[in-house]
């Protein structure tokens, strides 16, 4: 396991929180899962949320297109995130959403006529399963997908 001495730079936009003292960050892409990353990196899902706390217990809000940090640097201490719940920066949807829509979003899209899902979630790197778990009022097959309506498309 290689050991960082320096603070590295994040070559993406990093989530909220993601610490300071990062030795090794990873840039995610489409279809990455946490377990799979922390897996590469020879850590516990546990650690990977501690040193990114954005994400969540299901790992549903997994970036795409964003830097994780995956390592500290050497003799950097780690804190567990504690079992109570942290507050988390959200955004205000710029439209009307419809009912099931996530209330812990961090970025909305607003889609407009002619959209459809497959084009949502390329567009911001999610896959659908994550377009759906955040919009839970989306079909199976989207066809319920409103224009003028809000889309969280990063939670």
């Amino acid at each position: 396991k290689p050991v960082y001495t320096t603070t590295a730079l994040p070559a993406k936009e990093t989530p909220p929180g993601t610490i300071k003292n990062c030795g090794h960050y990873y840039d995610v892409v489409s279809g990455d899962y946490c377990q799979m990353i922390a897996m590469n990196f020879s850590i516990t899902f546990d650690v990977l949320r501690t040193m990114n706390p954005q994400l969540d217990a299901d790992c549903l809000n997994l970036w795409a297109n964003a830097s994780y940090c995956v390592a500290t640097v050497r003799g950097s201490t780690l804190t567990p995130l504690s079992s109570s719940t942290t507050a988390r920066v959200t955004a205000a949807p710029p439209a009307p959403t419809q009912s099931e829509a996530s209330k812990a979003c961090y970025q909305w899209y607003t889609a407009v006529a002619g959209d459809y899902c497959y084009l949502i979630y390329t567009k911001f790197g999610i896959t659908f399963e994550q377009l759906r778990a955040w919009n839970t009022v989306l079909d199976a097959d989207c066809s319920n997908l409103w224009p003028d309506y809000a889309y969280c498309v990063k939670a």
